[in-house]
């Protein structure tokens, strides 16, 4: 490595994905590999079909591990063809209903980015929806007997369009989860939480489609462009580039699509939206940990240039913990605050969650109390007391 020096565990990791994307034949380094510690970062890390799929060309698994990711990868591979199955059968129903939702990360990037390979964790089905679309879209689901697990004291609403049209148009937030065994769809209505910097219309992402071949069935699909940033914003965006799949990710994206894209322009973009920082952060991870060769022009952009906070961000690599445990999400804060472009303040981020979280929203199950509209301070202080008593349990984002 160009910049630092990773674990033996994080190392073999990383060989493993340029022998499976890149092509690289080179002999795996086990010297010092903790198998324990190798096996916990791939489940924090998302790597376990990658590992096995690296596993069979050769054979450096303890037979436990290796046993342990076949069974495993089996077990996803008829997961992933039942979400396949789901995903068409939900587009055609909010086809006939003229709703055009787009399809995220999951099953598109595995046919995308990697060609049908069985190399990348996914278990939810996302889709962004328009909002003028997304009531109805909900209501769909509900009537194919999902069951929103955010929907709290509203699970009896008398008007749920009303109250979920209040939630979309007038509140900050941009998801809701539904549920039907096995199935676990992410019901995006905006890329992010609107609490953050970036300046981006999800509407975007909606233009200049084309017709795709989902699996034998035609879907409209996202341009490369707005593919990429899709990407971006929630593995950069959100999440900081804290695991190797979000990565990986990334460097699918290139090895499929770097001669199609007018890097000049997504550099423009980026800057435009105050994501240039997150832009680069992933592209010089690409460069640095997996010796990737960038376009020239991407090249040039990170010439003597390195991420700020960068030791914090290979600690959530080397310990694989999850940020919304309490003491990592000091860590993924300050991170976030020095990943914003020029002209980000700590004092408007705080602006922003404020307006978001001082407002009662009964959707959420995670809030002690609900108070009054008008007692916004109150509802926030009640939002952040919520949150400290949820995740001191140490739970999963």
């Amino acid at each position: 490595m160009k910049a630092f020096q990773l674990s033996s565990e994080l190392r073999l990791l990383v060989q493993m994905v340029q022998q499976e994307l890149l092509q690289v034949d080179s002999t795996f380094d086990l010297e010092g590999i903790n198998w324990d510690k190798f096996s916990k970062a791939c489940a924090y890390h998302g790597m376990r079909h990658l590992a096995f799929s690296a596993d069979q060309k050769q054979n450096v698994l303890p037979f436990r591990l290796s046993n342990q990711y076949k069974q495993f990868a089996h077990n996803r591979a008829k997961s992933n063809l039942d979400n396949v199955i789901e995903i068409k059968r939900l587009y055609a129903l909010f086809e006939k209903e003229n709703i055009h939702p787009v399809l995220l990360k999951g099953a598109l990037f595995t046919q995308l980015l990697y060609q049908n390979k069985l190399l990348r964790e996914s278990t939810d089905i996302d889709f962004l929806f328009k909002k003028e679309e997304s009531i109805q879209g909900m209501m769909i689901l509900l009537g194919q007997n999902y069951t929103c697990r955010d929907f709290g004291v509203l699970g009896n609403s008398i008007d749920l369009q009303q109250d979920l049209s209040q939630l979309v148009y007038d509140s900050n937030f941009q998801e809701l989860h539904f549920d039907k065994k096995p199935f676990n769809v992410d019901f995006h209505w905006e890329l992010y939480n609107q609490f953050f910097y970036y300046q981006f219309d999800s509407n975007f992402l909606f233009e200049d489609k084309s017709t795709l071949s989902f699996y034998g069935q035609k879907i409209s699909a996202t341009n490369p462009i707005a593919l990429f940033w899709s990407l971006v914003f929630h593995h950069g965006g959100k999440e900081f580039w804290l695991k190797f799949k979000d990565l990986m990710d990334l460097l699918a994206f290139m090895e499929t699509y770097k001669n199609q894209v007018d890097w000049e322009l997504i550099i423009l973009q980026a800057k435009e939206c105050k994501i240039w920082t997150v832009v680069r952060n992933g592209f010089w991870f690409l460069q640095e940990i997996f010796e990737y060769e960038l376009p020239i022009v991407l090249a040039k952009e990170l010439t003597e240039y390195r991420p700020k906070k960068v030791h914090l961000v290979i600690d959530f690599w080397e310990k694989s913990n999850y940020w919304n445990k309490m003491s990592p999400r000091w860590s993924y804060e300050k991170i976030l605050h020095h990943s914003q472009d020029e002209g980000y303040t700590f004092f408007s981020y705080v602006q922003k969650l404020y307006k978001t979280y001082n407002a009662p929203n009964p959707f959420e199950r995670k809030r002690i109390f609900n108070f009054p509209s008008g007692w916004g301070i109150l509802n926030f202080i009640d939002k952040v007391i919520s949150y400290v008593v949820y995740h001191l349990g140490g739970k999963k984002s």
